[in-house]
Parts: structure tokens; C-alpha cells; sequence
């Protein structure tokens, strides 16, 4: 199909809003750290199940108002529900970053508990403050302790067991405290008066104990769920202010906020949950950003546009940390929980498999193989973690047996037993790959090639496949279609990056030719895109691993940790490097001091702050094939957000604005043409402010040039923008190329930047043009742009190669096409008279580049 379009001026209409503000009721007024600085985050205390029953009075307005100005004064905007309020909903969570129960009295709905879990799940922050067992003060048969263990059953879902243990009566001075970042940093002792103590589980663990009775029992807990985290303390009275509100002036209230380290604790508990910090002890997260990078200014009529990037810094090696019990092996893979590191090995055939977990901490091995399945873990075993309380384990298939392998288990961290699963749907060998999505709370694969010798069947090597676990289901999905022959082979691996967006690397495949392939898989539309090949010389091999951390510290939400393996020519691999997300960029980190190879399986796992590789290879490589080491990632601290200085003269800057951290433009519109205006970004966190960026100058001006074009290079990696860029030159005109399978699909806000889009897809029939690449043309086209579109069968895609009417919003009422008649196969077109672009036309002979396939509009 050929298509030009011209642009589309819309209309605006304004409609009148009534904002009707619901579900929050604020008993005093929030305010930021100073004027100029945006909040460090947001706070919402609950008081909606009665927590000022009896002797208490845990409300910002009274005892717990000391508490309140506390966050207040570091930054934090803190908000309560009243009493009165009704039930919790999620839309009452939306835009906080923590919410704290201190002792319920009430019991909360189903739909609370799902509202919670949700809200957690999705990245907040949970503080649960208990008190001791039976401290049921409205009479009402629930207290603190029971709705935790009983009404919202958090116990099992979050790993923290509260006990009718009471603390605090054998001396309330807690002393035996862990060190973890931001949680404890400043916290040598806290007190506890009468509180509860808990047993801790699976993803859990102990900050703090007291000692009764010769045993010590943990009175200060957390644990992590989804992308969220969470806090239990044993203790409402240790925040106590001893001031009631105004209605509880009979309260029996002490003042334990001004001793030990109480005050301290409560601020950086807050902190904790908010993200600050890793819930493993290794976050980089309390520490100020990096500097910004590569800021660029771009003037227009009265305006000038800044662009900037996040500096991903890095700066750290690596250190020894222990030798395995064993090599490598046929079947291997690790894994890890942010606390434990999982080792799945498997000599061959003739050898029972092997399954240990390393703990850093004490630097012990466990060994827990007698709790594994009676099968065989083999080429292709890959596990997954799915940041709550459970492992997913293909188990790969094989090269000594004729059978066609498809199991799949979970394996419970807290009961060390493992559960068979719906079988794959397809057999599985040595490219497979897996990942937990935390997006949709689903596992994703890659599954297959050969499954054991003299399997090798073309157009069947591998799929891409989902499974629900709340379903026990699985579903195949789309698959990278330019990758070889459909494969994925040894070092295929996946990771997800927090969002809707899953990376792959494809693997090995070709024995003797090297393959560097990487893609991004849309959750949404189940769609994958070209990114840049990962950098290495010999390809991806045995050992080729992928990594995200951003789950557990924000500074690295930006980064995907990745291992090449060793090359097609089975040659070591010593490569570790870093994918940048928001740039589709490469960069080599510290080699690796001994390499990995020989044998598949993903090599990556952390725990406990560092990123650890285990070699698995045979013995008689260098390092005996055991070694395990660790690498501390050592980004600068996640941006809140970004601070942007302007003056007239060369580092005359002063302080003009700020944006949220995530985001890399900024339009300044308060500016005079023929001014020229200097500017540098800084970033910021609750631990300080950056360096400052480079310096740039634009001068804003009326007069916009005439021939600003983009040609848009969509065509699946082909050369067909050739015959544009040709024409273009030809005619003089001044362009830029952006180039889908390097940068991914441009935005709206790309392409406002120019008056006229070249838009070429090619000879492709799949993927012509996404939804989102749809829905950013509309916006351009909306906004003035002129839009002209290249395309042989972008109708057959969208309609799936029927004839007939379209129902299709851009292809309907932007390109102004009703129906299609598919693979008319035109060799000449003709022009029509009086028309602004074919009418001086005569007969034209079309010459394809491709297969003609041309439609009939």
C-alpha cells in the first residue's frame, strides 16, 4: 500500500471539571522539607479500624503527632483516614509511598486485604505496627496481633509470624539489632514496653531480637512482596509521644519518643519502606545522585527545549566470595531471593542432580537435595524467582534420552518442597529461559530447540510462552520473527524491568557463527522489537545470563546486568556488561576473573547486596570451575527529582524550576526571543543534590525552519530507507533518520519536533505499525504534522489479510481509508488530474525492491 497523508488540525474542547476530592481526610496540613524542594514522598497513617480504642491514641494528632512532624521535617507529606472514613480502597492508596496501621482494633474486609496486598505489590511501602496479645481495647474480640495472623492472614503472605510471646517486660532496651541500610544505619538501641515478638520465614528477616528466657525471639521484622516492602514492629507504645489529642485528654499516654533511639527508628522505618534502601542490605539508594549527563537545549519561537539523561555511573570490581560444592554441569542454573542464592546442578544422566543454597551473610552452604523431585535437570534448566515465596524451575531437556521433556515445577522457599506444574507446551533443551513478571504476575519463557540428539526439527526449535499460575495454563505468544530459524539456544535469557517490558537475548544457536541478538517483548500487545545487539565479538554462548535489579534498589531501575558467556566457538567467556534501558545503549563493566562456558544455564543471581556469578564450568578450566564472586553495583542513589538553573550570562545561573525524577525534558516558555538564556541540571534525593550537568546556551527565535523533516526507518532493519534518503538528497532537503531497530518506535513528543514524518515500514507484514506508533502519528497529525506513510501491507496486517471494510481509528479517520482489496500486485500507477501531488504524473512503472504485494485502498 502506498499512502500519502497530509496533516490533521483538530479541535479542542474544553470541558468544565468538577474535581471532587474523596476517601483522605487530612487532620493537619502537610508541607515539604523547604519551599523549593518537591516532597521526598508521600505518607498515609490509617485510623479508620479504631486505633485510639481504650488507653491509646496512635493518631498524628496526638500521640503519634511527634511522629507526624518528624516526616514532615525530613521531607515527607504525611496524611491520615479518619475514623468514619469506611473501607480502604486502592483509589484511597493511589499516589502514597507508604502506609502505616498502628494497632488496629478492627478487622478489615476482603476487599481491604486485596486494596493492601495491590497497593504493596505495585511498589509501596507497608508498617505494621503491633502490640502484645490480647491487647484487644475495644472488647470487640480482635486486637493487633489477631488481624495480623487471623483477619488479614498476612503471616503466610508476607513470612512474619506474630507469637503471643510478649516482649519488653524483661527490659525494654532492644540492643540486639542487624545492620541494614537506611532501616538501621543510625539505630543502636529502641525500646519495646509490653510489645509482641515474631518468627520470621521464606522471604523474611529479623532486624532485631530480645532475649527471654535464655532463647531470642525477633521483635522488629520485614520482608518484601511484589515490588513493595514491608515492616512489622512488635510495639504501638515505642512512637508514643505522651501527648493525646484533644478528645482523649484521659489517655494514659508515656513519652518513649525521646528515648534511645526511638524517634530515629520511626523516621528511617519510613524511609526504609519508601524505597530509600534495599531490603537486602546493599542499596546504593541513600546515596545522592549521580550528576546528569548530556543536557542539549533546542530554542524555537519563544521557547527553549531541554533534554537531559540519568547518569548510570558505575564503579566497582570484583571480590571473591566462595567456592561451590561443585563444577559445572549438563544441567545448571542459579537464582536468587535478595537474601539466598539457589545452585540447581546436575553432572549428567548417570549423576543424582544437586540442589544447595548459599547464604552470604555467614558465607555457609545448605545442602537441599533431598527435598527435589525424582526426575533429571538438564540442558536448558532455568529457574525464576518470583519475589515473594517461590521458585519456577524448567527442567530442561536432554541429550541422552529420546523423550520429549516438558516439566515444570515450583518450588516453596519456606517449606523447601517442590510442586509439579501444567507441563510446558512445548519440549524444552538448552533455549530455555524464564522470568517472574511482577507487571501481570506471570511467568514468561522461552522454551525449546533440541530436546535430545537428532532432534533438531527447523520451524519447531523454539517458542515464547506465558503461564498463570492462578490458572495452572499456559499460553504461547508471539516470537521474535527475525531471529534464526525461530531458535533460542545455550545463554538465552530473559529478564523483566519492572514494567510492562521483557528483554531477551537469543542465544547461541549457530555453533560456528556468532549471534548477538536482543529484543523487548510488550506485555500489552504481545509484540517484540529489534534493540541493540549486546557487544560482543563471539556471540552469545554457554553461560549467558540477564539481570535486573530494579525490584530492589531504584538507582538501577535503568540497567539490565548481562554476561555474553563464552563465544560459538566455545572459547572462555570473561564479559559483564550493562544494557541501559532509557538509552538502548551497551557499556562494558569489570571482566569477570575467571570465565564461565562449556555448559548452559544462567550464571547471574543476587543476594544480600551484590550480584553474585558462579563459574559452572568443567574442572579443569581456570578456577577449578567452583568459584563464585561478587560484584556491588555502586550507581549513584535513585532522583526524586531534577533541579533546573537558568541565567543570561555563563555560570550566572540561579534556580528556575524542577521536574520528577523519571523525567528528561523540560520547555521553558518564560523566555524573550533574541534573549540567549544559559542552563544546568542538577539531581537531587534525601541524601543531597549532584553535580551540575554540562552547561548549554540557546538562543529562542520566530523564524522555524521551512524543511524539517524525520524519516522514520520502520522497515524491520532492511535498506529500503536507501530510496528516500536518496530522493531527499537529491531534492536538498535537510533530514534526520530515526531508525526503529536501533531507538525502538518514536513518541509523539519525538515527533513534534518536526513538520513533516517519512514514515517507511517497508515490505514488512507483521508489526507494521503498533498501537502506540498509531496512537503517537494521531497526536502529531492532531497537532499540525504532515504525515507521509510508506507501507505495502500495513492494511493486510490490520486486517489480517481479509478483504473488506477496516475498523480502525489512524487507518479510518487520519488516513482517511475505508476497505482494502489485499495483494493486487500493481505495476504501474497513473495520476490524477488537478491533484497538488499527481497530477502532472503519466503512467509510472513500479519496480519492486520486494515481493510485489501491493493493496488496492
Amino acid at each position: 500500500m502506498l499512502s500519502m497523508v497530509g496533516g490533521v488540525k483538530g479541535i479542542v474542547v474544553l470541558f468544565g471539571l468538577m474535581l471532587v476530592m474523596t476517601g483522605v481526610y487530612t487532620f493537619s496540613h502537610s508541607t515539604s522539607a523547604t519551599n523549593s524542594s518537591a516532597t521526598i514522598g508521600k505518607v498515609l497513617f490509617d485510623f479508620t479500624k479504631d486505633e485510639d480504642a481504650g488507653n491509646a491514641d496512635w493518631r498524628i494528632d496526638g500521640a503519634y503527632s511527634n511522629f507526624a512532624n518528624a516526616l514532615r521535617a525530613v521531607g515527607f507529606t504525611v496524611d491520615s483516614l479518619g475514623s468514619g472514613h469506611g473501607t480502604i480502597t486502592s483509589a484511597d492508596l493511589q499516589g502514597y509511598d507508604v502506609l502505616v496501621i498502628p494497632e488496629p482494633q478492627d478487622s478489615f474486609s476482603s476487599s481491604e486485604k486485596n486494596a493492601i496486598l495491590n497497593f504493596v505489590s505495585n511498589g509501596g511501602g507497608l508498617i505494621y505496627i503491633s502490640d502484645h496479645h490480647g491487647s484487644d481495647r475495644n472488647n470487640n474480640g480482635h486486637s493487633s496481633w489477631d488481624i495480623w495472623n487471623n483477619n488479614l492472614n498476612f503471616d503466610s503472605v508476607f513470612g512474619i509470624t506474630l507469637l503471643s510471646k510478649e516482649a519488653g517486660t524483661s527490659g525494654n532496651k532492644i540492643t540486639d539489632i542487624q545492620h541494614v541500610p537506611v532501616l538501621t544505619d543510625n539505630v543502636s538501641s529502641f525500646g519495646i514496653w509490653a510489645g509482641t515478638t515474631m518468627q520470621v520465614s521464606g522471604n523474611a528477616k529479623a532486624v532485631a531480637y530480645q532475649t527471654i528466657g535464655g532463647s531470642k525471639y525477633a521483635v522488629l521484622a520485614y520482608s518484601t512482596y511484589g515490588n513493595g516492602r514491608v515492616i512489622v514492629h512488635g510495639d504501638s507504645s515505642t512512637f508514643d509521644d505522651g501527648t493525646p489529642d484533644s478528645q482523649n485528654h484521659g489517655d494514659n499516654l508515656y513519652d518513649e519518643w525521646s528515648k534511645y533511639d526511638d524517634s530515629t527508628l520511626a523516621v528511617d522505618m519510613v524511609k526504609w519502606a519508601a524505597g530509600m534502601g534495599s531490603s537486602n542490605g546493599g542499596s546504593s539508594g541513600n546515596l545522592p545522585p549521580v550528576t546528569p549527563t548530556n543536557l542539549n537545549a533546542v530554542a524555537g519561537d519563544k521557547y527553549v527545549k531541554l533534554t537531559w539523561e540519568e547518569n548510570t555511573a558505575q564503579n566497582s570490581s570484583w571480590t571473591y566470595a566462595t567456592r561451590a560444592p561443585f563444577d559445572g554441569g549438563y544441567g545448571e542454573c542459579i537464582v536468587g531471593d535478595s537474601h539466598y542464592i539457589y545452585v540447581l546442578r546436575q553432572r549428567d544422566d548417570n549423576y543424582a542432580p544437586q540442589f544447595y543454597r548459599y547464604d552470604p551473610s555467614s558465607n555457609t552452604w545448605t545442602d537441599l537435595s533431598s527435598s527435589l523431585p525424582n526426575i533429571n535437570f538438564q540442558n536448558g534448566v532455568a529457574m525464576a524467582y518470583d519475589y515473594s515465596s517461590s521458585i519456577y524451575v524448567l527442567a530442561g531437556g536432554s541429550y541422552r534420552s529420546n523423550e520429549d521433556r516438558v516439566y515444570f515445577y515450583r518450588y516453596d522457599i519456606s517449606s523447601n518442597t517442590w510442586t509439579r506444574l501444567a507441563d510446558a507446551p512445548h519440549v524444552e533443551g538448552p533455549g530455555d529461559a524464564i522470568v517472574y513478571s511482577g507487571y501481570d504476575h506471570m511467568v514468561y519463557a522461552f522454551l525449546g530447540r533440541a530436546h535430545y540428539l537428532g532432534s533438531y526439527n527447523p520451524g519447531t526449535y523454539s517458542i515464547f510462552a506465558r503461564y498463570d499460575p492462578s490458572t495452572n495454563t499456559w499460553k504461547t505468544l508471539s516470537f521474535p520473527s527475525w531471529w534464526p530459524d525461530g531458535g533460542t539456544d545455550d545463554g538465552a535469557s530473559l529478564a523483566w524491568t519492572g514494567g510492562k517490558y521483557i528483554f531477551g537475548l537469543e542465544g547461541e544457536f549457530y555453533e560456528n557463527s556468532p549471534l548477538r541478538g536482543f529484543a523487548r517483548y510488550d506485555i500489552t500487545t504481545d509484540q517484540w522489537v529489534k534493540m541493540t545487539d549486546i557487544p560482543t565479538q563471539d556471540g552469545v554462548g554457554d553461560g549467558g545470563s540477564l539481570l535486573w535489579l530494579g525490584h530492589y534498589d531504584s538507582s538501577l531501575s535503568d540497567v539490565i546486568f548481562a554476561l555474553d558467556g563464552n563465544g560459538c566457538n566455545e572459547t572462555p567467556g570473561y564479559n559483564f556488561s550493562e544494557y541501559h534501558i532509557s538509552t538502548n545503549t551497551w557499556t562494558s563493566l569489570p571482566s569477570m576473573p575467571y570465565p564461565v562456558g562449556d555448559y548452559v544455564g544462567n550464571r547471574l543471581a543476587y543476594a544480600d547486596g551484590g550480584i553474585y556469578y558462579w563459574q559452572g564450568t568443567p574442572p579443569s578450566w581456570a578456577g577449578g570451575g567452583k568459584r563464585m564472586y561478587y560484584f556491588t553495583p555502586t550507581h549513584g542513589g535513585s532522583v526524586d527529582h531534577f533541579k533546573i538553573y537558568r541565567g543570561t550570562s555563563s555560570r550566572g545561573e540561579t534556580y528556575l524550576t524542577e521536574v520528577s525524577g523519571g523525567t528528561f525534558t523540560y520547555t521553558d516558555h518564560s523566555v524573550t526571543n533574541g534573549v540567549t538564556y544559559y542552563y544546568y541540571v542538577t539531581a537531587v534525593n534525601s541524601a543531597g543534590e549532584s553535580g551540575k550537568s554540562n552547561e548549554v546556551s540557546a538562543t529562542p527565535h520566530a523564524n522555524q525552519p521551512t524543511n524539517k523533516i524525520l524519516l522514520v526507518d520502520g522497515d524491520g532493519g532492511k535498506d529500503y530507507q536507501t530510496y528516500f534518503t536518496q530522493a531527499l538528497n537529491d531534492a536538498g532537503f535537510t533530514y534526520d533518520v530515526w531508525d526503529t531497530s536501533a531507538k525502538g518506535a518514536p513518541s509523539a513528543s519525538d515527533l513534534e519536533n518536526y513538520k513533516v514524518v517519512i514514515w517507511n515500514v517497508g515490505a514488512l507484514w507483521q508489526n507494521t505499525l503498533t498501537t502506540d506508533e498509531q496512537n503517537a502519528l494521531i497526536t502529531y497529525l492532531n497537532n499540525g504534522g504532515k504525515l507521509y506513510l510508506s507501507s505495502q501491507d500495513l492494511l493486510w496486517d490490520l486486517s489480517r489479510g481479509n478483504d473488506g471494510t477496516i475498523s480502525n481509528t489512524f487507518v479510518n479517520d487520519y488516513l482517511k481509508v475505508t476497505a482494502v482489496k489485499n495483494d493486487k500486485a500493481y505495476g504501474e500507477v497513473n495520476g490524477v488530474s488537478g491533484d497538488p501531488i499527481s497530477g502532472g504524473f503519466s503512467t509510472i512503472s513500479l519496480n519492486y525492491p520486494f515481493t510485489n504485494y501491493a493493496d488496492e485502498i
